[in-house]
């Protein structure tokens, strides 16, 4: 908080500093002049000057706007003089009137004159004290029993002496205070911008939830998002990114105190996607009872590269009985009539209580397969995989691989068949994304060439 006095020696018009939006204003008039002392016998003495008025006031201000201002000036001593009855001395002046924009305070009004009583009748009265504390107050009044001025900003001057002062007249009387402006403010510190924001590295369209975190209470906001739509005004706005790119996020944040900004870069990214072709795609029953399909991965990216690929091969097995914890076996019928030791299997389910411990995105490894259960693992030859509970349900096993382009083994089959494959592909980006493409039939499985 800063607090300004203005006083006769300054300069008019008052300019409003920078991020100052209001001023506590305080405006005093100027005292009165003290009156003179008579010399009548042995003397009265003179009375003192009337303090200026006080007014007060807060207002609206613009930075680096001006005010105009006047400081009241304090009133003239009053002569002393010689005199017959009745004694009154000469008033001393009025004092001037201040003014600050609209807010006025008058001046100390002059006492045309006043009798002293006995014992005391020579000594001259004090001046009224002015309604502000500071400054050095008025001046007393001339001689030995002079009166007092009155402190304060604005204060009455003292009165004169009654005493002789050898011409026969009496003491003049003490000038009054000048008035005073008296400013409070507090001027505001500009922002320093800052902002957070959701996370960015995925997809567009993308929409991104701005934070501001700027220091210094801004009052407004300005956000140029950097793809060429409207700017935002809000303080924690969300904006969508419809485009691929990186954009440079900037923040004007402002007050009263000034401007700052601060710019951050948003990134949106290409989604993968999926698409494979096979070679080939119509097959028949073969003597060595499997037919071969080498698939190859076609899927396309812009901005960051695919890493992981899984594939559902769609030659599915289902099983229905419970899974067995104490043996970690998924029970189903003619499973080595499908499945071999080392098979690359995926699990998909129609239920929503597959076991704890095997999920639908993980390709296992077969670690043992009889005619009437299958047992899986994570790693080739590696432990079993154990189950957390007993489930139930209706789920299906079917080959897979995780490899970009691979191949798959079909075994002879009694009938004509057809096999729905789907590839799901994820990227590498900070937050990854995964698109996945379904073929339906996309097999053709014959028992014999036509």
């Amino acid at each position: 908080m800063t607090t300004v006095y203005l006083t006769r020696a300054d300069s008019s018009p008052f300019t409003v500093p920078s991020g100052v939006s209001s001023i506590a204003v305080t405006v005093v008039g100027a005292g009165a002049g003290g009156n003179g002392g008579t010399y009548h016998d042995t003397g009265y003495g003179g009375c003192g000057g009337g303090a200026g008025s006080i007014a007060t006031a807060t207002i609206a201000t613009s930075p680096g706007s001006t005010i105009t201002f006047v400081v009241g000036a304090g009133g003239a001593k009053g002569a002393g003089v010689h005199t017959a009855h009745p004694v009154y001395g000469n008033g001393g002046g009025a004092g001037g009137q201040s003014q600050f924009g609209a807010t006025t305070a008058n001046g100390g009004t002059a006492v045309d004159g006043c009798i002293k009583s006995w014992p005391v009748y020579y000594y001259g009265l004090d001046g009224t004290n002015g309604p502000l504390a500071g400054g050095s107050g008025a001046a007393h009044g001339d001689g030995t029993y002079y009166g007092a001025g009155g402190t304060g900003y604005g204060a009455g001057g003292g009165g004169g002496d009654g005493q002789n002062d050898g011409a026969g007249d009496g003491y003049d009387g003490g000038l009054g205070a000048d008035g005073i402006i008296m400013l409070v403010y507090t001027a505001a510190v500009a922002p320093v911008a800052s902002f957070t924001h959701s996370a960015d590295g995925t997809p567009a369209p993308l929409t991104v939830n701005f934070t501001d975190t700027s220091t210094n209470t801004p009052t407004s906001w300005n956000w140029d998002w950097d793809d060429g739509t409207a700017h935002g005004t809000t303080q924690n706005p969300s904006h969508n990114f419809t485009t691929v790119g990186t954009f440079t996020v900037t923040l004007v944040a402002s007050n009263a105190g000034g401007s700052d900004d601060y710019s951050h870069d948003i990134v949106t990214t290409a989604a993968p996607l999926a698409n494979f072709i096979a070679w080939e795609r119509f097959i028949h029953n073969q003597t060595a009872f499997q037919a071969k399909v080498r698939f190859y991965d076609k899927s396309t990216f812009s901005t960051t590269k695919i890493n992981a690929y899984q594939w559902w091969f769609g030659d599915q097995q289902t099983f229905t009985t419970n899974f067995a914890v104490s043996t970690s076996q998924l029970l189903l019928a003619d499973a080595d009539d499908f499945f071999s030791v080392d098979d690359r299997v995926c699990l998909t389910t129609s239920a929503s209580d597959l076991p704890n411990g095997l999920l639908t995105t993980v390709v296992y490894w077969v670690k043992a397969v009889t005619s009437t259960y299958l047992t899986v693992s994570l790693t080739q030859g590696g432990a079993a995989v154990t189950f957390s509970d007993n489930g139930t349900g209706t789920h299906k096993v079917e080959h897979g691989s995780n490899e970009r382009n691979p191949v798959a083994i079909y075994r002879n089959v009694a009938s004509d068949a057809t096999y729905t494959i789907a590839l799901k592909v994820t990227d590498v980006a900070a937050s990854p994304v995964t698109d996945t493409e379904t073929k339906t039939a996309y097999i053709r499985h014959r028992t014999a060439l036509p």
